[in-house]
């Protein structure tokens, strides 16, 4: 077994914008590749900002 530690915005509060998410969720597809545990995508694209 290989583990591989990484921070995805650990302990941020801030909400991202659509940009943000996107670019996440390329990085989450390499990661749920990699470790075969997947992310809640709905959770994170149904976050908005509140202006």
């Amino acid at each position: 077994m290989k583990i591989i530690l990484g921070g995805l915005r650990a302990g941020a509060t801030d909400v991202l914008d659509d940009a943000g998410k996107q670019f996440r969720l390329h990085h989450w597809g390499k990661v749920e590749e990699a470790s075969g545990v997947p992310f809640n995508r709905e959770g994170l694209l149904a976050r908005r900002l509140c202006l």
